[in-house]
């Protein structure tokens, strides 16, 4: 019996993207910012592929950093101790260096680690505490930023589909004084965009799914009696690859129209081959669940290497039986979700 796959597999190259949005400068009592500052937007141009079996922190290999094309600039009045925060943004969501992102408002999974390179230096993780002291007369403050964005897995189950987009996963915060006195000045805000997660692809290994399973000859005087079937001849279907154990995997075995039409159980032998017998297809994994013609079976994801076990006879039909060789073709469908 020969097997034929369609298996479905996108992969899109990587890329990440940051485009900068103008805000307007926010006055405080000691300090302000003295231009325009803009937003980080952080979007996938391509799907992000997220294995569920990784383990907390692992990188999902997409990093990417944006440099803020003006500095900004702070103009002071009066002598004041000035703090400069860059803070990942405090919510349900935040845990501890890491923001997670969402999907249709549940934990994703995947969460955005952010560092920032503050006038060329090394690349520190936020969020950042700094103090400046900073007077009137003083030359305005100018400093240029570099924002590093890196997505990780966390510790939530993960939940695939389109990330809610606008979220605020990070922000760059001025305070005069004590740190908190009037409030927060903001700038240079990180923004979620458009990013959608998608499980890794999965695949079969060919030579299982181009394999010919050979049922046996026998003697039409052994199967006289209309009960009557030949041993069970197992076989199986290998993954080639596949990482996430998460997966649900749809294993199809022909359509309705390969229904013996004496026994819509069984795979017809079509015409030219032996007449009273058609095939019977079943698990063979303890649950000996029957693979009926065009039904889905859903199984449990394997990983790399693992089978999925089957096993095939022949079963008598109620129509006269007769001798005759047969090669019957059975395409499998295999869907991945």
């Amino acid at each position: 019996m020969k097997k034929i796959v369609r298996t479905y597999a996108k992969v899109l190259p990587f890329g990440l993207i940051a485009l900068a949005v103008l805000k307007s400068g926010s006055a405080q009592a000691a300090c302000s910012l003295g231009n325009n500052v803009q937003n980080y937007i952080l979007q996938q141009v391509s799907d992000v592929y997220v294995d569920s079996g990784l383990a907390p922190g692992a990188s999902l290999g997409r990093k990417g950093q944006y440099t803020f094309p003006t500095p900004w600039k702070l103009n002071c009045t009066g002598t004041s101790p000035i703090y400069l925060k860059t803070n990942i943004a405090q919510g349900a969501q935040t845990s501890g260096d890491v923001y997670e992102l969402t999907v249709g408002g549940q934990r994703s999974g995947v969460g955005i680690r952010l560092a920032m390179s503050i006038n060329g230096g090394d690349f520190l993780p936020m969020p950042i505490t700094r103090q400046l002291s900073l007077s009137t007369g003083s030359p305005a403050y100018t400093e240029s930023d570099t924002i590093e964005a890196e997505l990780v897995r966390t510790a939530s189950p993960v939940v695939y589909g389109a990330v809610d987009q606008g979220l605020g996963v990070g922000a760059s915060n001025f305070y005069n004084g004590t740190g908190e006195v009037g409030g927060p000045g903001q700038y240079q805000t990180v923004h979620t965009g458009s990013m959608k997660l998608v499980r890794p692809a999965c695949a079969m290994d060919v030579g299982s799914l181009n394999q010919t399973v050979n049922l046996g000859s026998y003697s039409t005087k052994d199967l006289q009696d209309p009960a009557s079937t030949t041993p069970w001849i197992p076989f199986k279907l290998t993954m080639a690859q596949c990482s996430d154990p998460d997966v649900l995997v749809d294993i199809t075995f022909g359509s309705a129209e390969d229904k013996d039409q004496h026994n819509p159980n069984l795979f017809s032998l079509r015409t030219g081959g032996p007449a009273g017998l058609g095939i019977a297809l079943s698990t063979d994994d303890g649950s000996n669940a029957s693979m009926l013609p065009g039904v889905i079976g859903t199984f449990p994801g394997k990983l790399t290497g693992d089978s999925y076990h089957f096993r095939a006879r022949l079963e008598r039909t109620p129509v006269a039986l007769t001798a005759g060789q047969f090669d019957r073709p059975v395409t499998v469908l295999v869907n991945y979700r």
